[in-house]
């Protein structure tokens, strides 16, 4: 899922969304918060200046993010995902030393 703010981002929307994913999130399980709020560390990423790529192939790891959109075929429904620039760096790195 992604947010798309438009031109304005207030600050006080950020810890809610981030609490929000890291309590109610239902593809993860939920973190403790008793346990593990004292020491969680939270990164914000906000992709800007949506451009539409020309080529499947036409971005770069680490420097750009993806969202991808479809309609299933099997069903007739919309789907998307969001791939962050880190993520995709972070993925490169485990594949390259394997």
């Amino acid at each position: 899922m992604h947010w798309n703010f438009g031109s304005s981002v207030h600050n006080y929307w950020i810890p809610g969304l981030c609490f929000n994913k890291v309590l109610l999130d239902r593809r993860f399980p939920p973190i403790q918060a008793k346990e593990y709020l004292p020491t969680l560390e939270c990164t914000v990423s906000i992709l800007t200046d949506y451009e539409t790529a020309n080529h499947y192939l036409d971005w770069e790891v680490g420097k750009h993010g993806l969202i991808i959109e479809f309609t299933d075929p099997n069903n007739n429904a919309r789907r998307s995902a969001t791939y962050l620039p880190e993520v995709a760096a972070h993925c490169q790195r485990i594949i390259s030393t394997q």
